[in-house]
Parts: structure tokens; C-alpha cells; sequence
């Protein structure tokens, strides 16, 4: 998990986990769903987008609405670029929440930015009582206000986002990661993609996802969103791991 949330590539400590994870998914001890996790998180280090996705499938399928689990899940998508699923599995994980773990919610609410769904992120701040001076309240109500002014639905950011992820995928690079930018002041966010390559090979990616973007809208509104493919040896981890709740 350590290596998936920062984006670390190492072959060898993750086919090295992977085989530990089989072997104790066979004695069948340890809950499966958290094994399962395991392995989906080992699959994004060695950059096997399909094995990843199916094995938080399996998870999933075992969590019994488990909070960690669902929480786990959905970073793990975010992090090889399937934002519809973490919009799918932070509904589930939603209920889940108590009004005052500010913690989960901020956490939650970062996802959803990350997918572009602001409005749902402000339901739950209002629904919550984070305070509207908040850093959090003031990032979501800032693009909002930026989306509404030139009117750019949730429909269409989901789209961009697909659309610039099928590039970077078109072009056969793995995905390690995602992450959102909020800090671009009146140009509104940036969408990063980190790959396992240089910053020069990255330069060429983004003109990839730009033409492609060009080709798919009539206005691609890079003055609401833009997208960013990074070397995964420049991200930087500034979150945190929730505690585990069994």
C-alpha cells in the first residue's frame, strides 16, 4: 500500500508482497477483501491496469459495506484513473461517515474534487457543517463559481477527464497516479497524470492529450480544467492513511 500511495516503483517489493498475499489468501485466515486490496495495490506498482481494477472488484465484493475497505477501494481506482467507479464507491462509503469525523469527510471530499464532481463535494461539506471559511468550502465554492461562468457541466469534466486519460492510455503507458492541483489561482485546477517515464517523454504525452482534447470538444475549457502527465518520481504524498476500522 506504502508503494502505491506514493507512487513508488519497485518491481521487486511489489511481486515480493504479491506472492506473501497469495499465499496467505490460501490459508484463508486473514479476511480476504483486505488481501484482495493488497494485491490491487501491488497490481498498480507494476502498472497492470486491468488486474487492478479486477481485484477491487473482489474486494468490493467481499466488503459487506466495510468502511476501510470501501475507503481503500476508492483511492485505488483514483489512483489508475477510474474516477467513475470512486464516485460509485464514495456513495456507498457516504452513509458510512459520522457527521463529525471531519477527517473522512475532508478525505471524501478531495476524492470527489479529484473527479470533478464539486457539487457533490458540497452537498456533503454543507450536509457536515464544515465551516464556509474553510479551506475546503472555499476551494469547492471557488470552482463552482468558475464552472458556472462558463458554464461547464459535470457531464462534460467527467468526459474531459476521459478523454485525457484515453490518451495517455493510447500512448501505453500505465498510470500510477492522480492528482488534482487546486493552487492555479484564476485558471482554475489541474488534472496530473503521473507515468513511469521521463519529463521529456511527459512533455510528449501532453501534446498527445492536447490534440486529443482538441479533437474531442470544440473548447476543451483550459481556463477550468487542464491536464498535466508528470513523472511519477515527482510526486509528492501529502495525505494521510485513515485508521483502520474492523
Amino acid at each position: 500500500m506504502w508503494l502505491a500511495a506514493h507512487a513508488q516503483k519497485n518491481d521487486f517489493s511489489a511481486k515480493r508482497c504479491e506472492r506473501e498475499l497469495w499465499k496467505e489468501l490460501e490459508r484463508g485466515v486473514t479476511p480476504p477483501a483486505y488481501l484482495w486490496l493488497g494485491l490491487a495495490a501491488a497490481a498498480v506498482v507494476l502498472g497492470q491496469h486491468e488486474e487492478c481494477v479486477r481485484r477491487i472488484k473482489a474486494a468490493l465484493d467481499l466488503s459487506n459495506d466495510n468502511f476501510q475497505i470501501l475507503a481503500t477501494a476508492a483511492s485505488l481506482y483514483s489512483d489508475v484513473g477510474e474516477l467513475r467507479p470512486v464516485e460509485a464507491v464514495l456513495e456507498k462509503l457516504s452513509p458510512l461517515v459520522l457527521p463529525n469525523d471531519h477527517d473522512s469527510i475532508e478525505s471524501m471530499c478531495l476524492l470527489l474534487h479529484r473527479t470533478l464532481n464539486y457539487e457533490r463535494a458540497l452537498e456533503m461539506i454543507k450536509k457536515t457543517g464544515f465551516a464556509e471559511d474553510s479551506e475546503l468550502a472555499q476551494a469547492t465554492n471557488r470552482f463552482l463559481a468558475l464552472t458556472e461562468q462558463y458554464n461547464v457541466t459535470l457531464d462534460k469534466r467527467r468526459r474531459l477527464i476521459e478523454v485525457a486519460i484515453g490518451a495517455v492510455r493510447a500512448a501505453k503507458y500505465a498510470i500510477h497516479k492522480t492528482a488534482l492541483d487546486q493552487d492555479c489561482g484564476e485558471y482554475g485546477v489541474r488534472f496530473e497524470i503521473f507515468i513511469d517515464e521521463t519529463a521529456e517523454r511527459c512533455g510528449e504525452v501532453n501534446r498527445a492529450i492536447a490534440d486529443t482534447l482538441c479533437e474531442e470538444f470544440d473548447d476543451p475549457v483550459p481556463h477550468v480544467v487542464t491536464f498535466a502527465c508528470r513523472p511519477t518520481s515527482s510526486y509528492v504524498f501529502e495525505g494521510h492513511f485513515a485508521k483502520v476500522r474492523l
